[in-house]
């Protein structure tokens, strides 16, 4: 049986972070296309406090997208973390498609199998042009051995990110 997707866009810069939801978006027009029910996840601190961002998202709400946003995680690590509390309350038996980009790819990879211990489909979106791409690479490049470093060594911080979802769901599950 397929089960409707969950999309989850982990946050990025104002443009990666567009590319990414635009890609998101393709999903899940397919999806309605197929008579699914899908959700749109957008994981990541910029989609809160970036003005931009934030009206985007209002747009597709009024649209009537089921977009839900989670406001707190400020690494890919965390996305992952939050996007698994919301899978397991609105729909555990989702297929889970991840939008990123090209150079994101790898650790996108990485935490969101690690974290959900199951198939997760990692999408990506192209850059926009060489410039963004040496920048991006080269962050990840730098970022990358710690990010695995703090996968694999840091079992407390983890506990308090999960503990710090929980108390986020409860607040959102009560709100609605």
């Amino acid at each position: 049986m397929e089960y409707s997707p969950f999309i989850i866009v982990p946050g990025a810069s104002k443009e990666r972070g567009k590319r990414r939801i635009y890609g998101a978006l393709h999903l899940y027009l397919k999806a309605k296309e197929r008579n699914q029910d899908p959700i749109l996840l957008l994981s990541g601190y910029d989609y809160v406090h970036e003005k931009e961002m934030e009206k985007m998202v209002k747009k597709l709400n009024l649209l009537g997208y089921k977009v839900i946003v989670e406001p707190n995680s400020t690494t890919t690590k965390e996305n992952a973390l939050y996007a698994k509390e919301f899978v397991r309350n609105l729909n555990p038996k989702a297929e889970i498609e991840v939008i990123t980009d090209t150079v994101h790819y790898g650790r996108t990879t990485l935490f969101f199998s690690k974290i959900f211990k199951e198939k997760v489909r990692v999408n990506v979106v192209a850059m926009k042009n060489s410039k963004e791409l040496l920048k991006a690479l080269a962050y990840e490049l730098i970022a990358f051995p710690f990010f695995l470093l703090e996968l694999f060594l840091e079992r407390e911080k983890l506990q308090k990110v999960l503990e710090r979802g929980r108390k986020v769901r409860k607040y959102l599950f009560q709100k609605y």
